[in-house]
């Protein structure tokens, strides 16, 4: 919802008055949306409010959608959607001519009805360019004929109760149904989405493309979100995913692929990858304290500066518990760190400029991974566009807790595989009992000496020289 939602008395009674965010006041028209509730009590006014601030959050959602559609032809129906929506029940009928006038003539039409036929002219401009289903959807869209697709994830989401990774897993299976459909060709809608479209995206989609154990996590999220539409009211007959099954041909595929999965860089990646990332300083710098610090993605692009004054990194929220930890800064990243810390406000981001989140991109590290992708590929390192690239960001990662298993090998004294699972943020649950008791029950707190020298154990190849000399 906008930032200020508040009561205000104004010509004898109480109304509601909801700001617009600056984004969102082309498309709604206004700075202010203002309800009146007809009562000058403040104790009814309370309670008269709640579904009036519901109907302006559902406008100011519809038009986040109508934003950050990336399908231009979804964008404009729900713009249209937007803009028939203001009308009430009452006007959407024909203008009442008056008394006296000629009984013969048609009756102008009301602005509802210019703005519908304006609908229904543009759709067939669309048929000309789109195709007749692209049209079709166009129109069953912006009249509210069929629910898009997204139209309420946020509400779902919201009284899901889950982690924000388990939301935006949930909304990259939407988003990935949704670009299914777009090539189908289908519309973008709930009532698209029936028992043989679900089985299809199943097959061609979930299970083709991601692992069995994903696939079923993927699958849960969406029979969840179909559930959600039923209690609603929103959907109409039976929800399309329930029985729905990951099929046995794929879980056995997916075994067969544990090999081939994801890897460390090697060095000569590494090389590559860090070598050349001259015009992008922000990607440069994560890319950097990933390898020097094995930090998943998003702790290294939520870390403002305080997290990382005093040559300490301190992680306050991540994928698990034990995600919350701290651990000395590499001597090869402190310049540069020490730099950011001293020159800004201890409230500012390390690493800047990343867009804000958003409702389809919660997690601040989105614009990051895609930028690394692109990058990898630029340089040559994991296969290009379309290849299944057996490298991500994640092999920084990798790479750091192979460097630190190698050093270990070699003898490395003042660490052990205790101290690598306090500084990446590794559970350690599964390990035996007794072995757990006497590692954390008698020795105690792995010290913080000790997350250091395993920390300086990792050494970028001789090759890189001094990251930021």
């Amino acid at each position: 919802m906008a930032k200020t939602s508040y009561l205000e008395f104004h010509g004898g009674q109480w109304r509601v008055q909801v700001a617009v965010p600056a984004r969102l006041q082309e498309i709604l028209g206004k700075k202010l949306m203002k309800a009146g509730l007809g009562t000058a009590d403040r104790a009814a006014a309370e309670k008269l409010k709640w579904p009036v601030l519901a109907n302006f959050k559902a406008l100011l959602a519809d038009a986040e959608r109508a934003i950050e559609a990336h399908d231009p032809v979804e964008a404009e129906a729900l713009r249209a959607r937007l803009v028939l929506s203001k009308f009430p029940e009452s006007e959407r009928g024909r203008d009442v001519r008056a008394p006296g006038d000629d009984a013969t003539m048609l009756a102008a039409p009301s602005a509802y009805e210019t703005h519908h036929d304006g609908v229904i002219e543009r759709a067939y401009q669309l048929e000309k360019t789109h195709g007749y289903d692209r049209a079709k959807a166009y129109v069953a869209v912006a009249t509210g004929a069929q629910t898009p697709l997204r139209q309420h994830s946020e509400e779902f989401i919201a009284q899901w109760g889950v982690k924000a990774k388990t939301a935006s897993d949930f909304k990259r299976a939407l988003e990935w149904l949704g670009d299914w459909l777009r090539t189908a060709p289908l519309p973008l809608t709930i009532e698209s989405v029936t028992r043989r479209v679900a089985g299809d995206f199943i097959a061609q989609s979930l299970e083709a493309t991601r692992s069995a154990k994903k696939a079923k996590s993927y699958l849960a999220f969406l029979r969840a979100y179909w559930e959600y539409l039923s209690r609603r009211g929103v959907l109409i007959g039976e929800n399309p995913w329930l029985g729905q099954r990951i099929s046995k041909a794929a879980q056995v595929r997916s075994k067969s692929l544990i090999m081939e999965d994801k890897r460390p860089f090697t060095d000569d990646e590494l090389i590559a990858l860090l070598s050349n990332c001259t015009s992008d300083p922000e990607l440069r710098l994560a890319m950097h304290i990933a390898a020097l610090s094995g930090m998943r993605i998003e702790e290294i692009c939520k870390l403002r500066l305080a997290d990382c004054a005093g040559g300490i990194f301190k992680v306050r929220e991540g994928k698990t518990d034990n995600a919350v930890r701290q651990f000395p800064v590499h001597a090869r990243l402190s310049p540069i760190i020490d730099q950011r810390v001293n020159e800004g406000r201890l409230e500012d981001y390390l690493i800047r400029d990343l867009r804000e989140n958003t409702p389809s991109s919660p997690q601040r590290s989105h614009p990051m991974v895609k930028r690394f992708t692109r990058y990898r590929r630029k340089v040559g390192v994991g296969g290009g566009k379309g290849d299944r690239s057996p490298v991500d960001f994640h092999s920084f990662r990798r790479w750091f807790s192979r460097k630190v298993r190698d050093a270990l090998l070699a003898g490395d004294p003042g660490f052990d595989e205790w101290t690598l699972s306090w500084v990446v943020g590794h559970t350690d649950r599964d390990r035996p009992k007794s072995t757990e008791l006497s590692q954390r029950g008698y020795a105690g707190v792995d010290p913080m000496e000790a997350k250091r020298r395993l920390v300086e154990a990792v050494q970028l190849p001789p090759q890189l020289g001094e990251p930021y000399k």
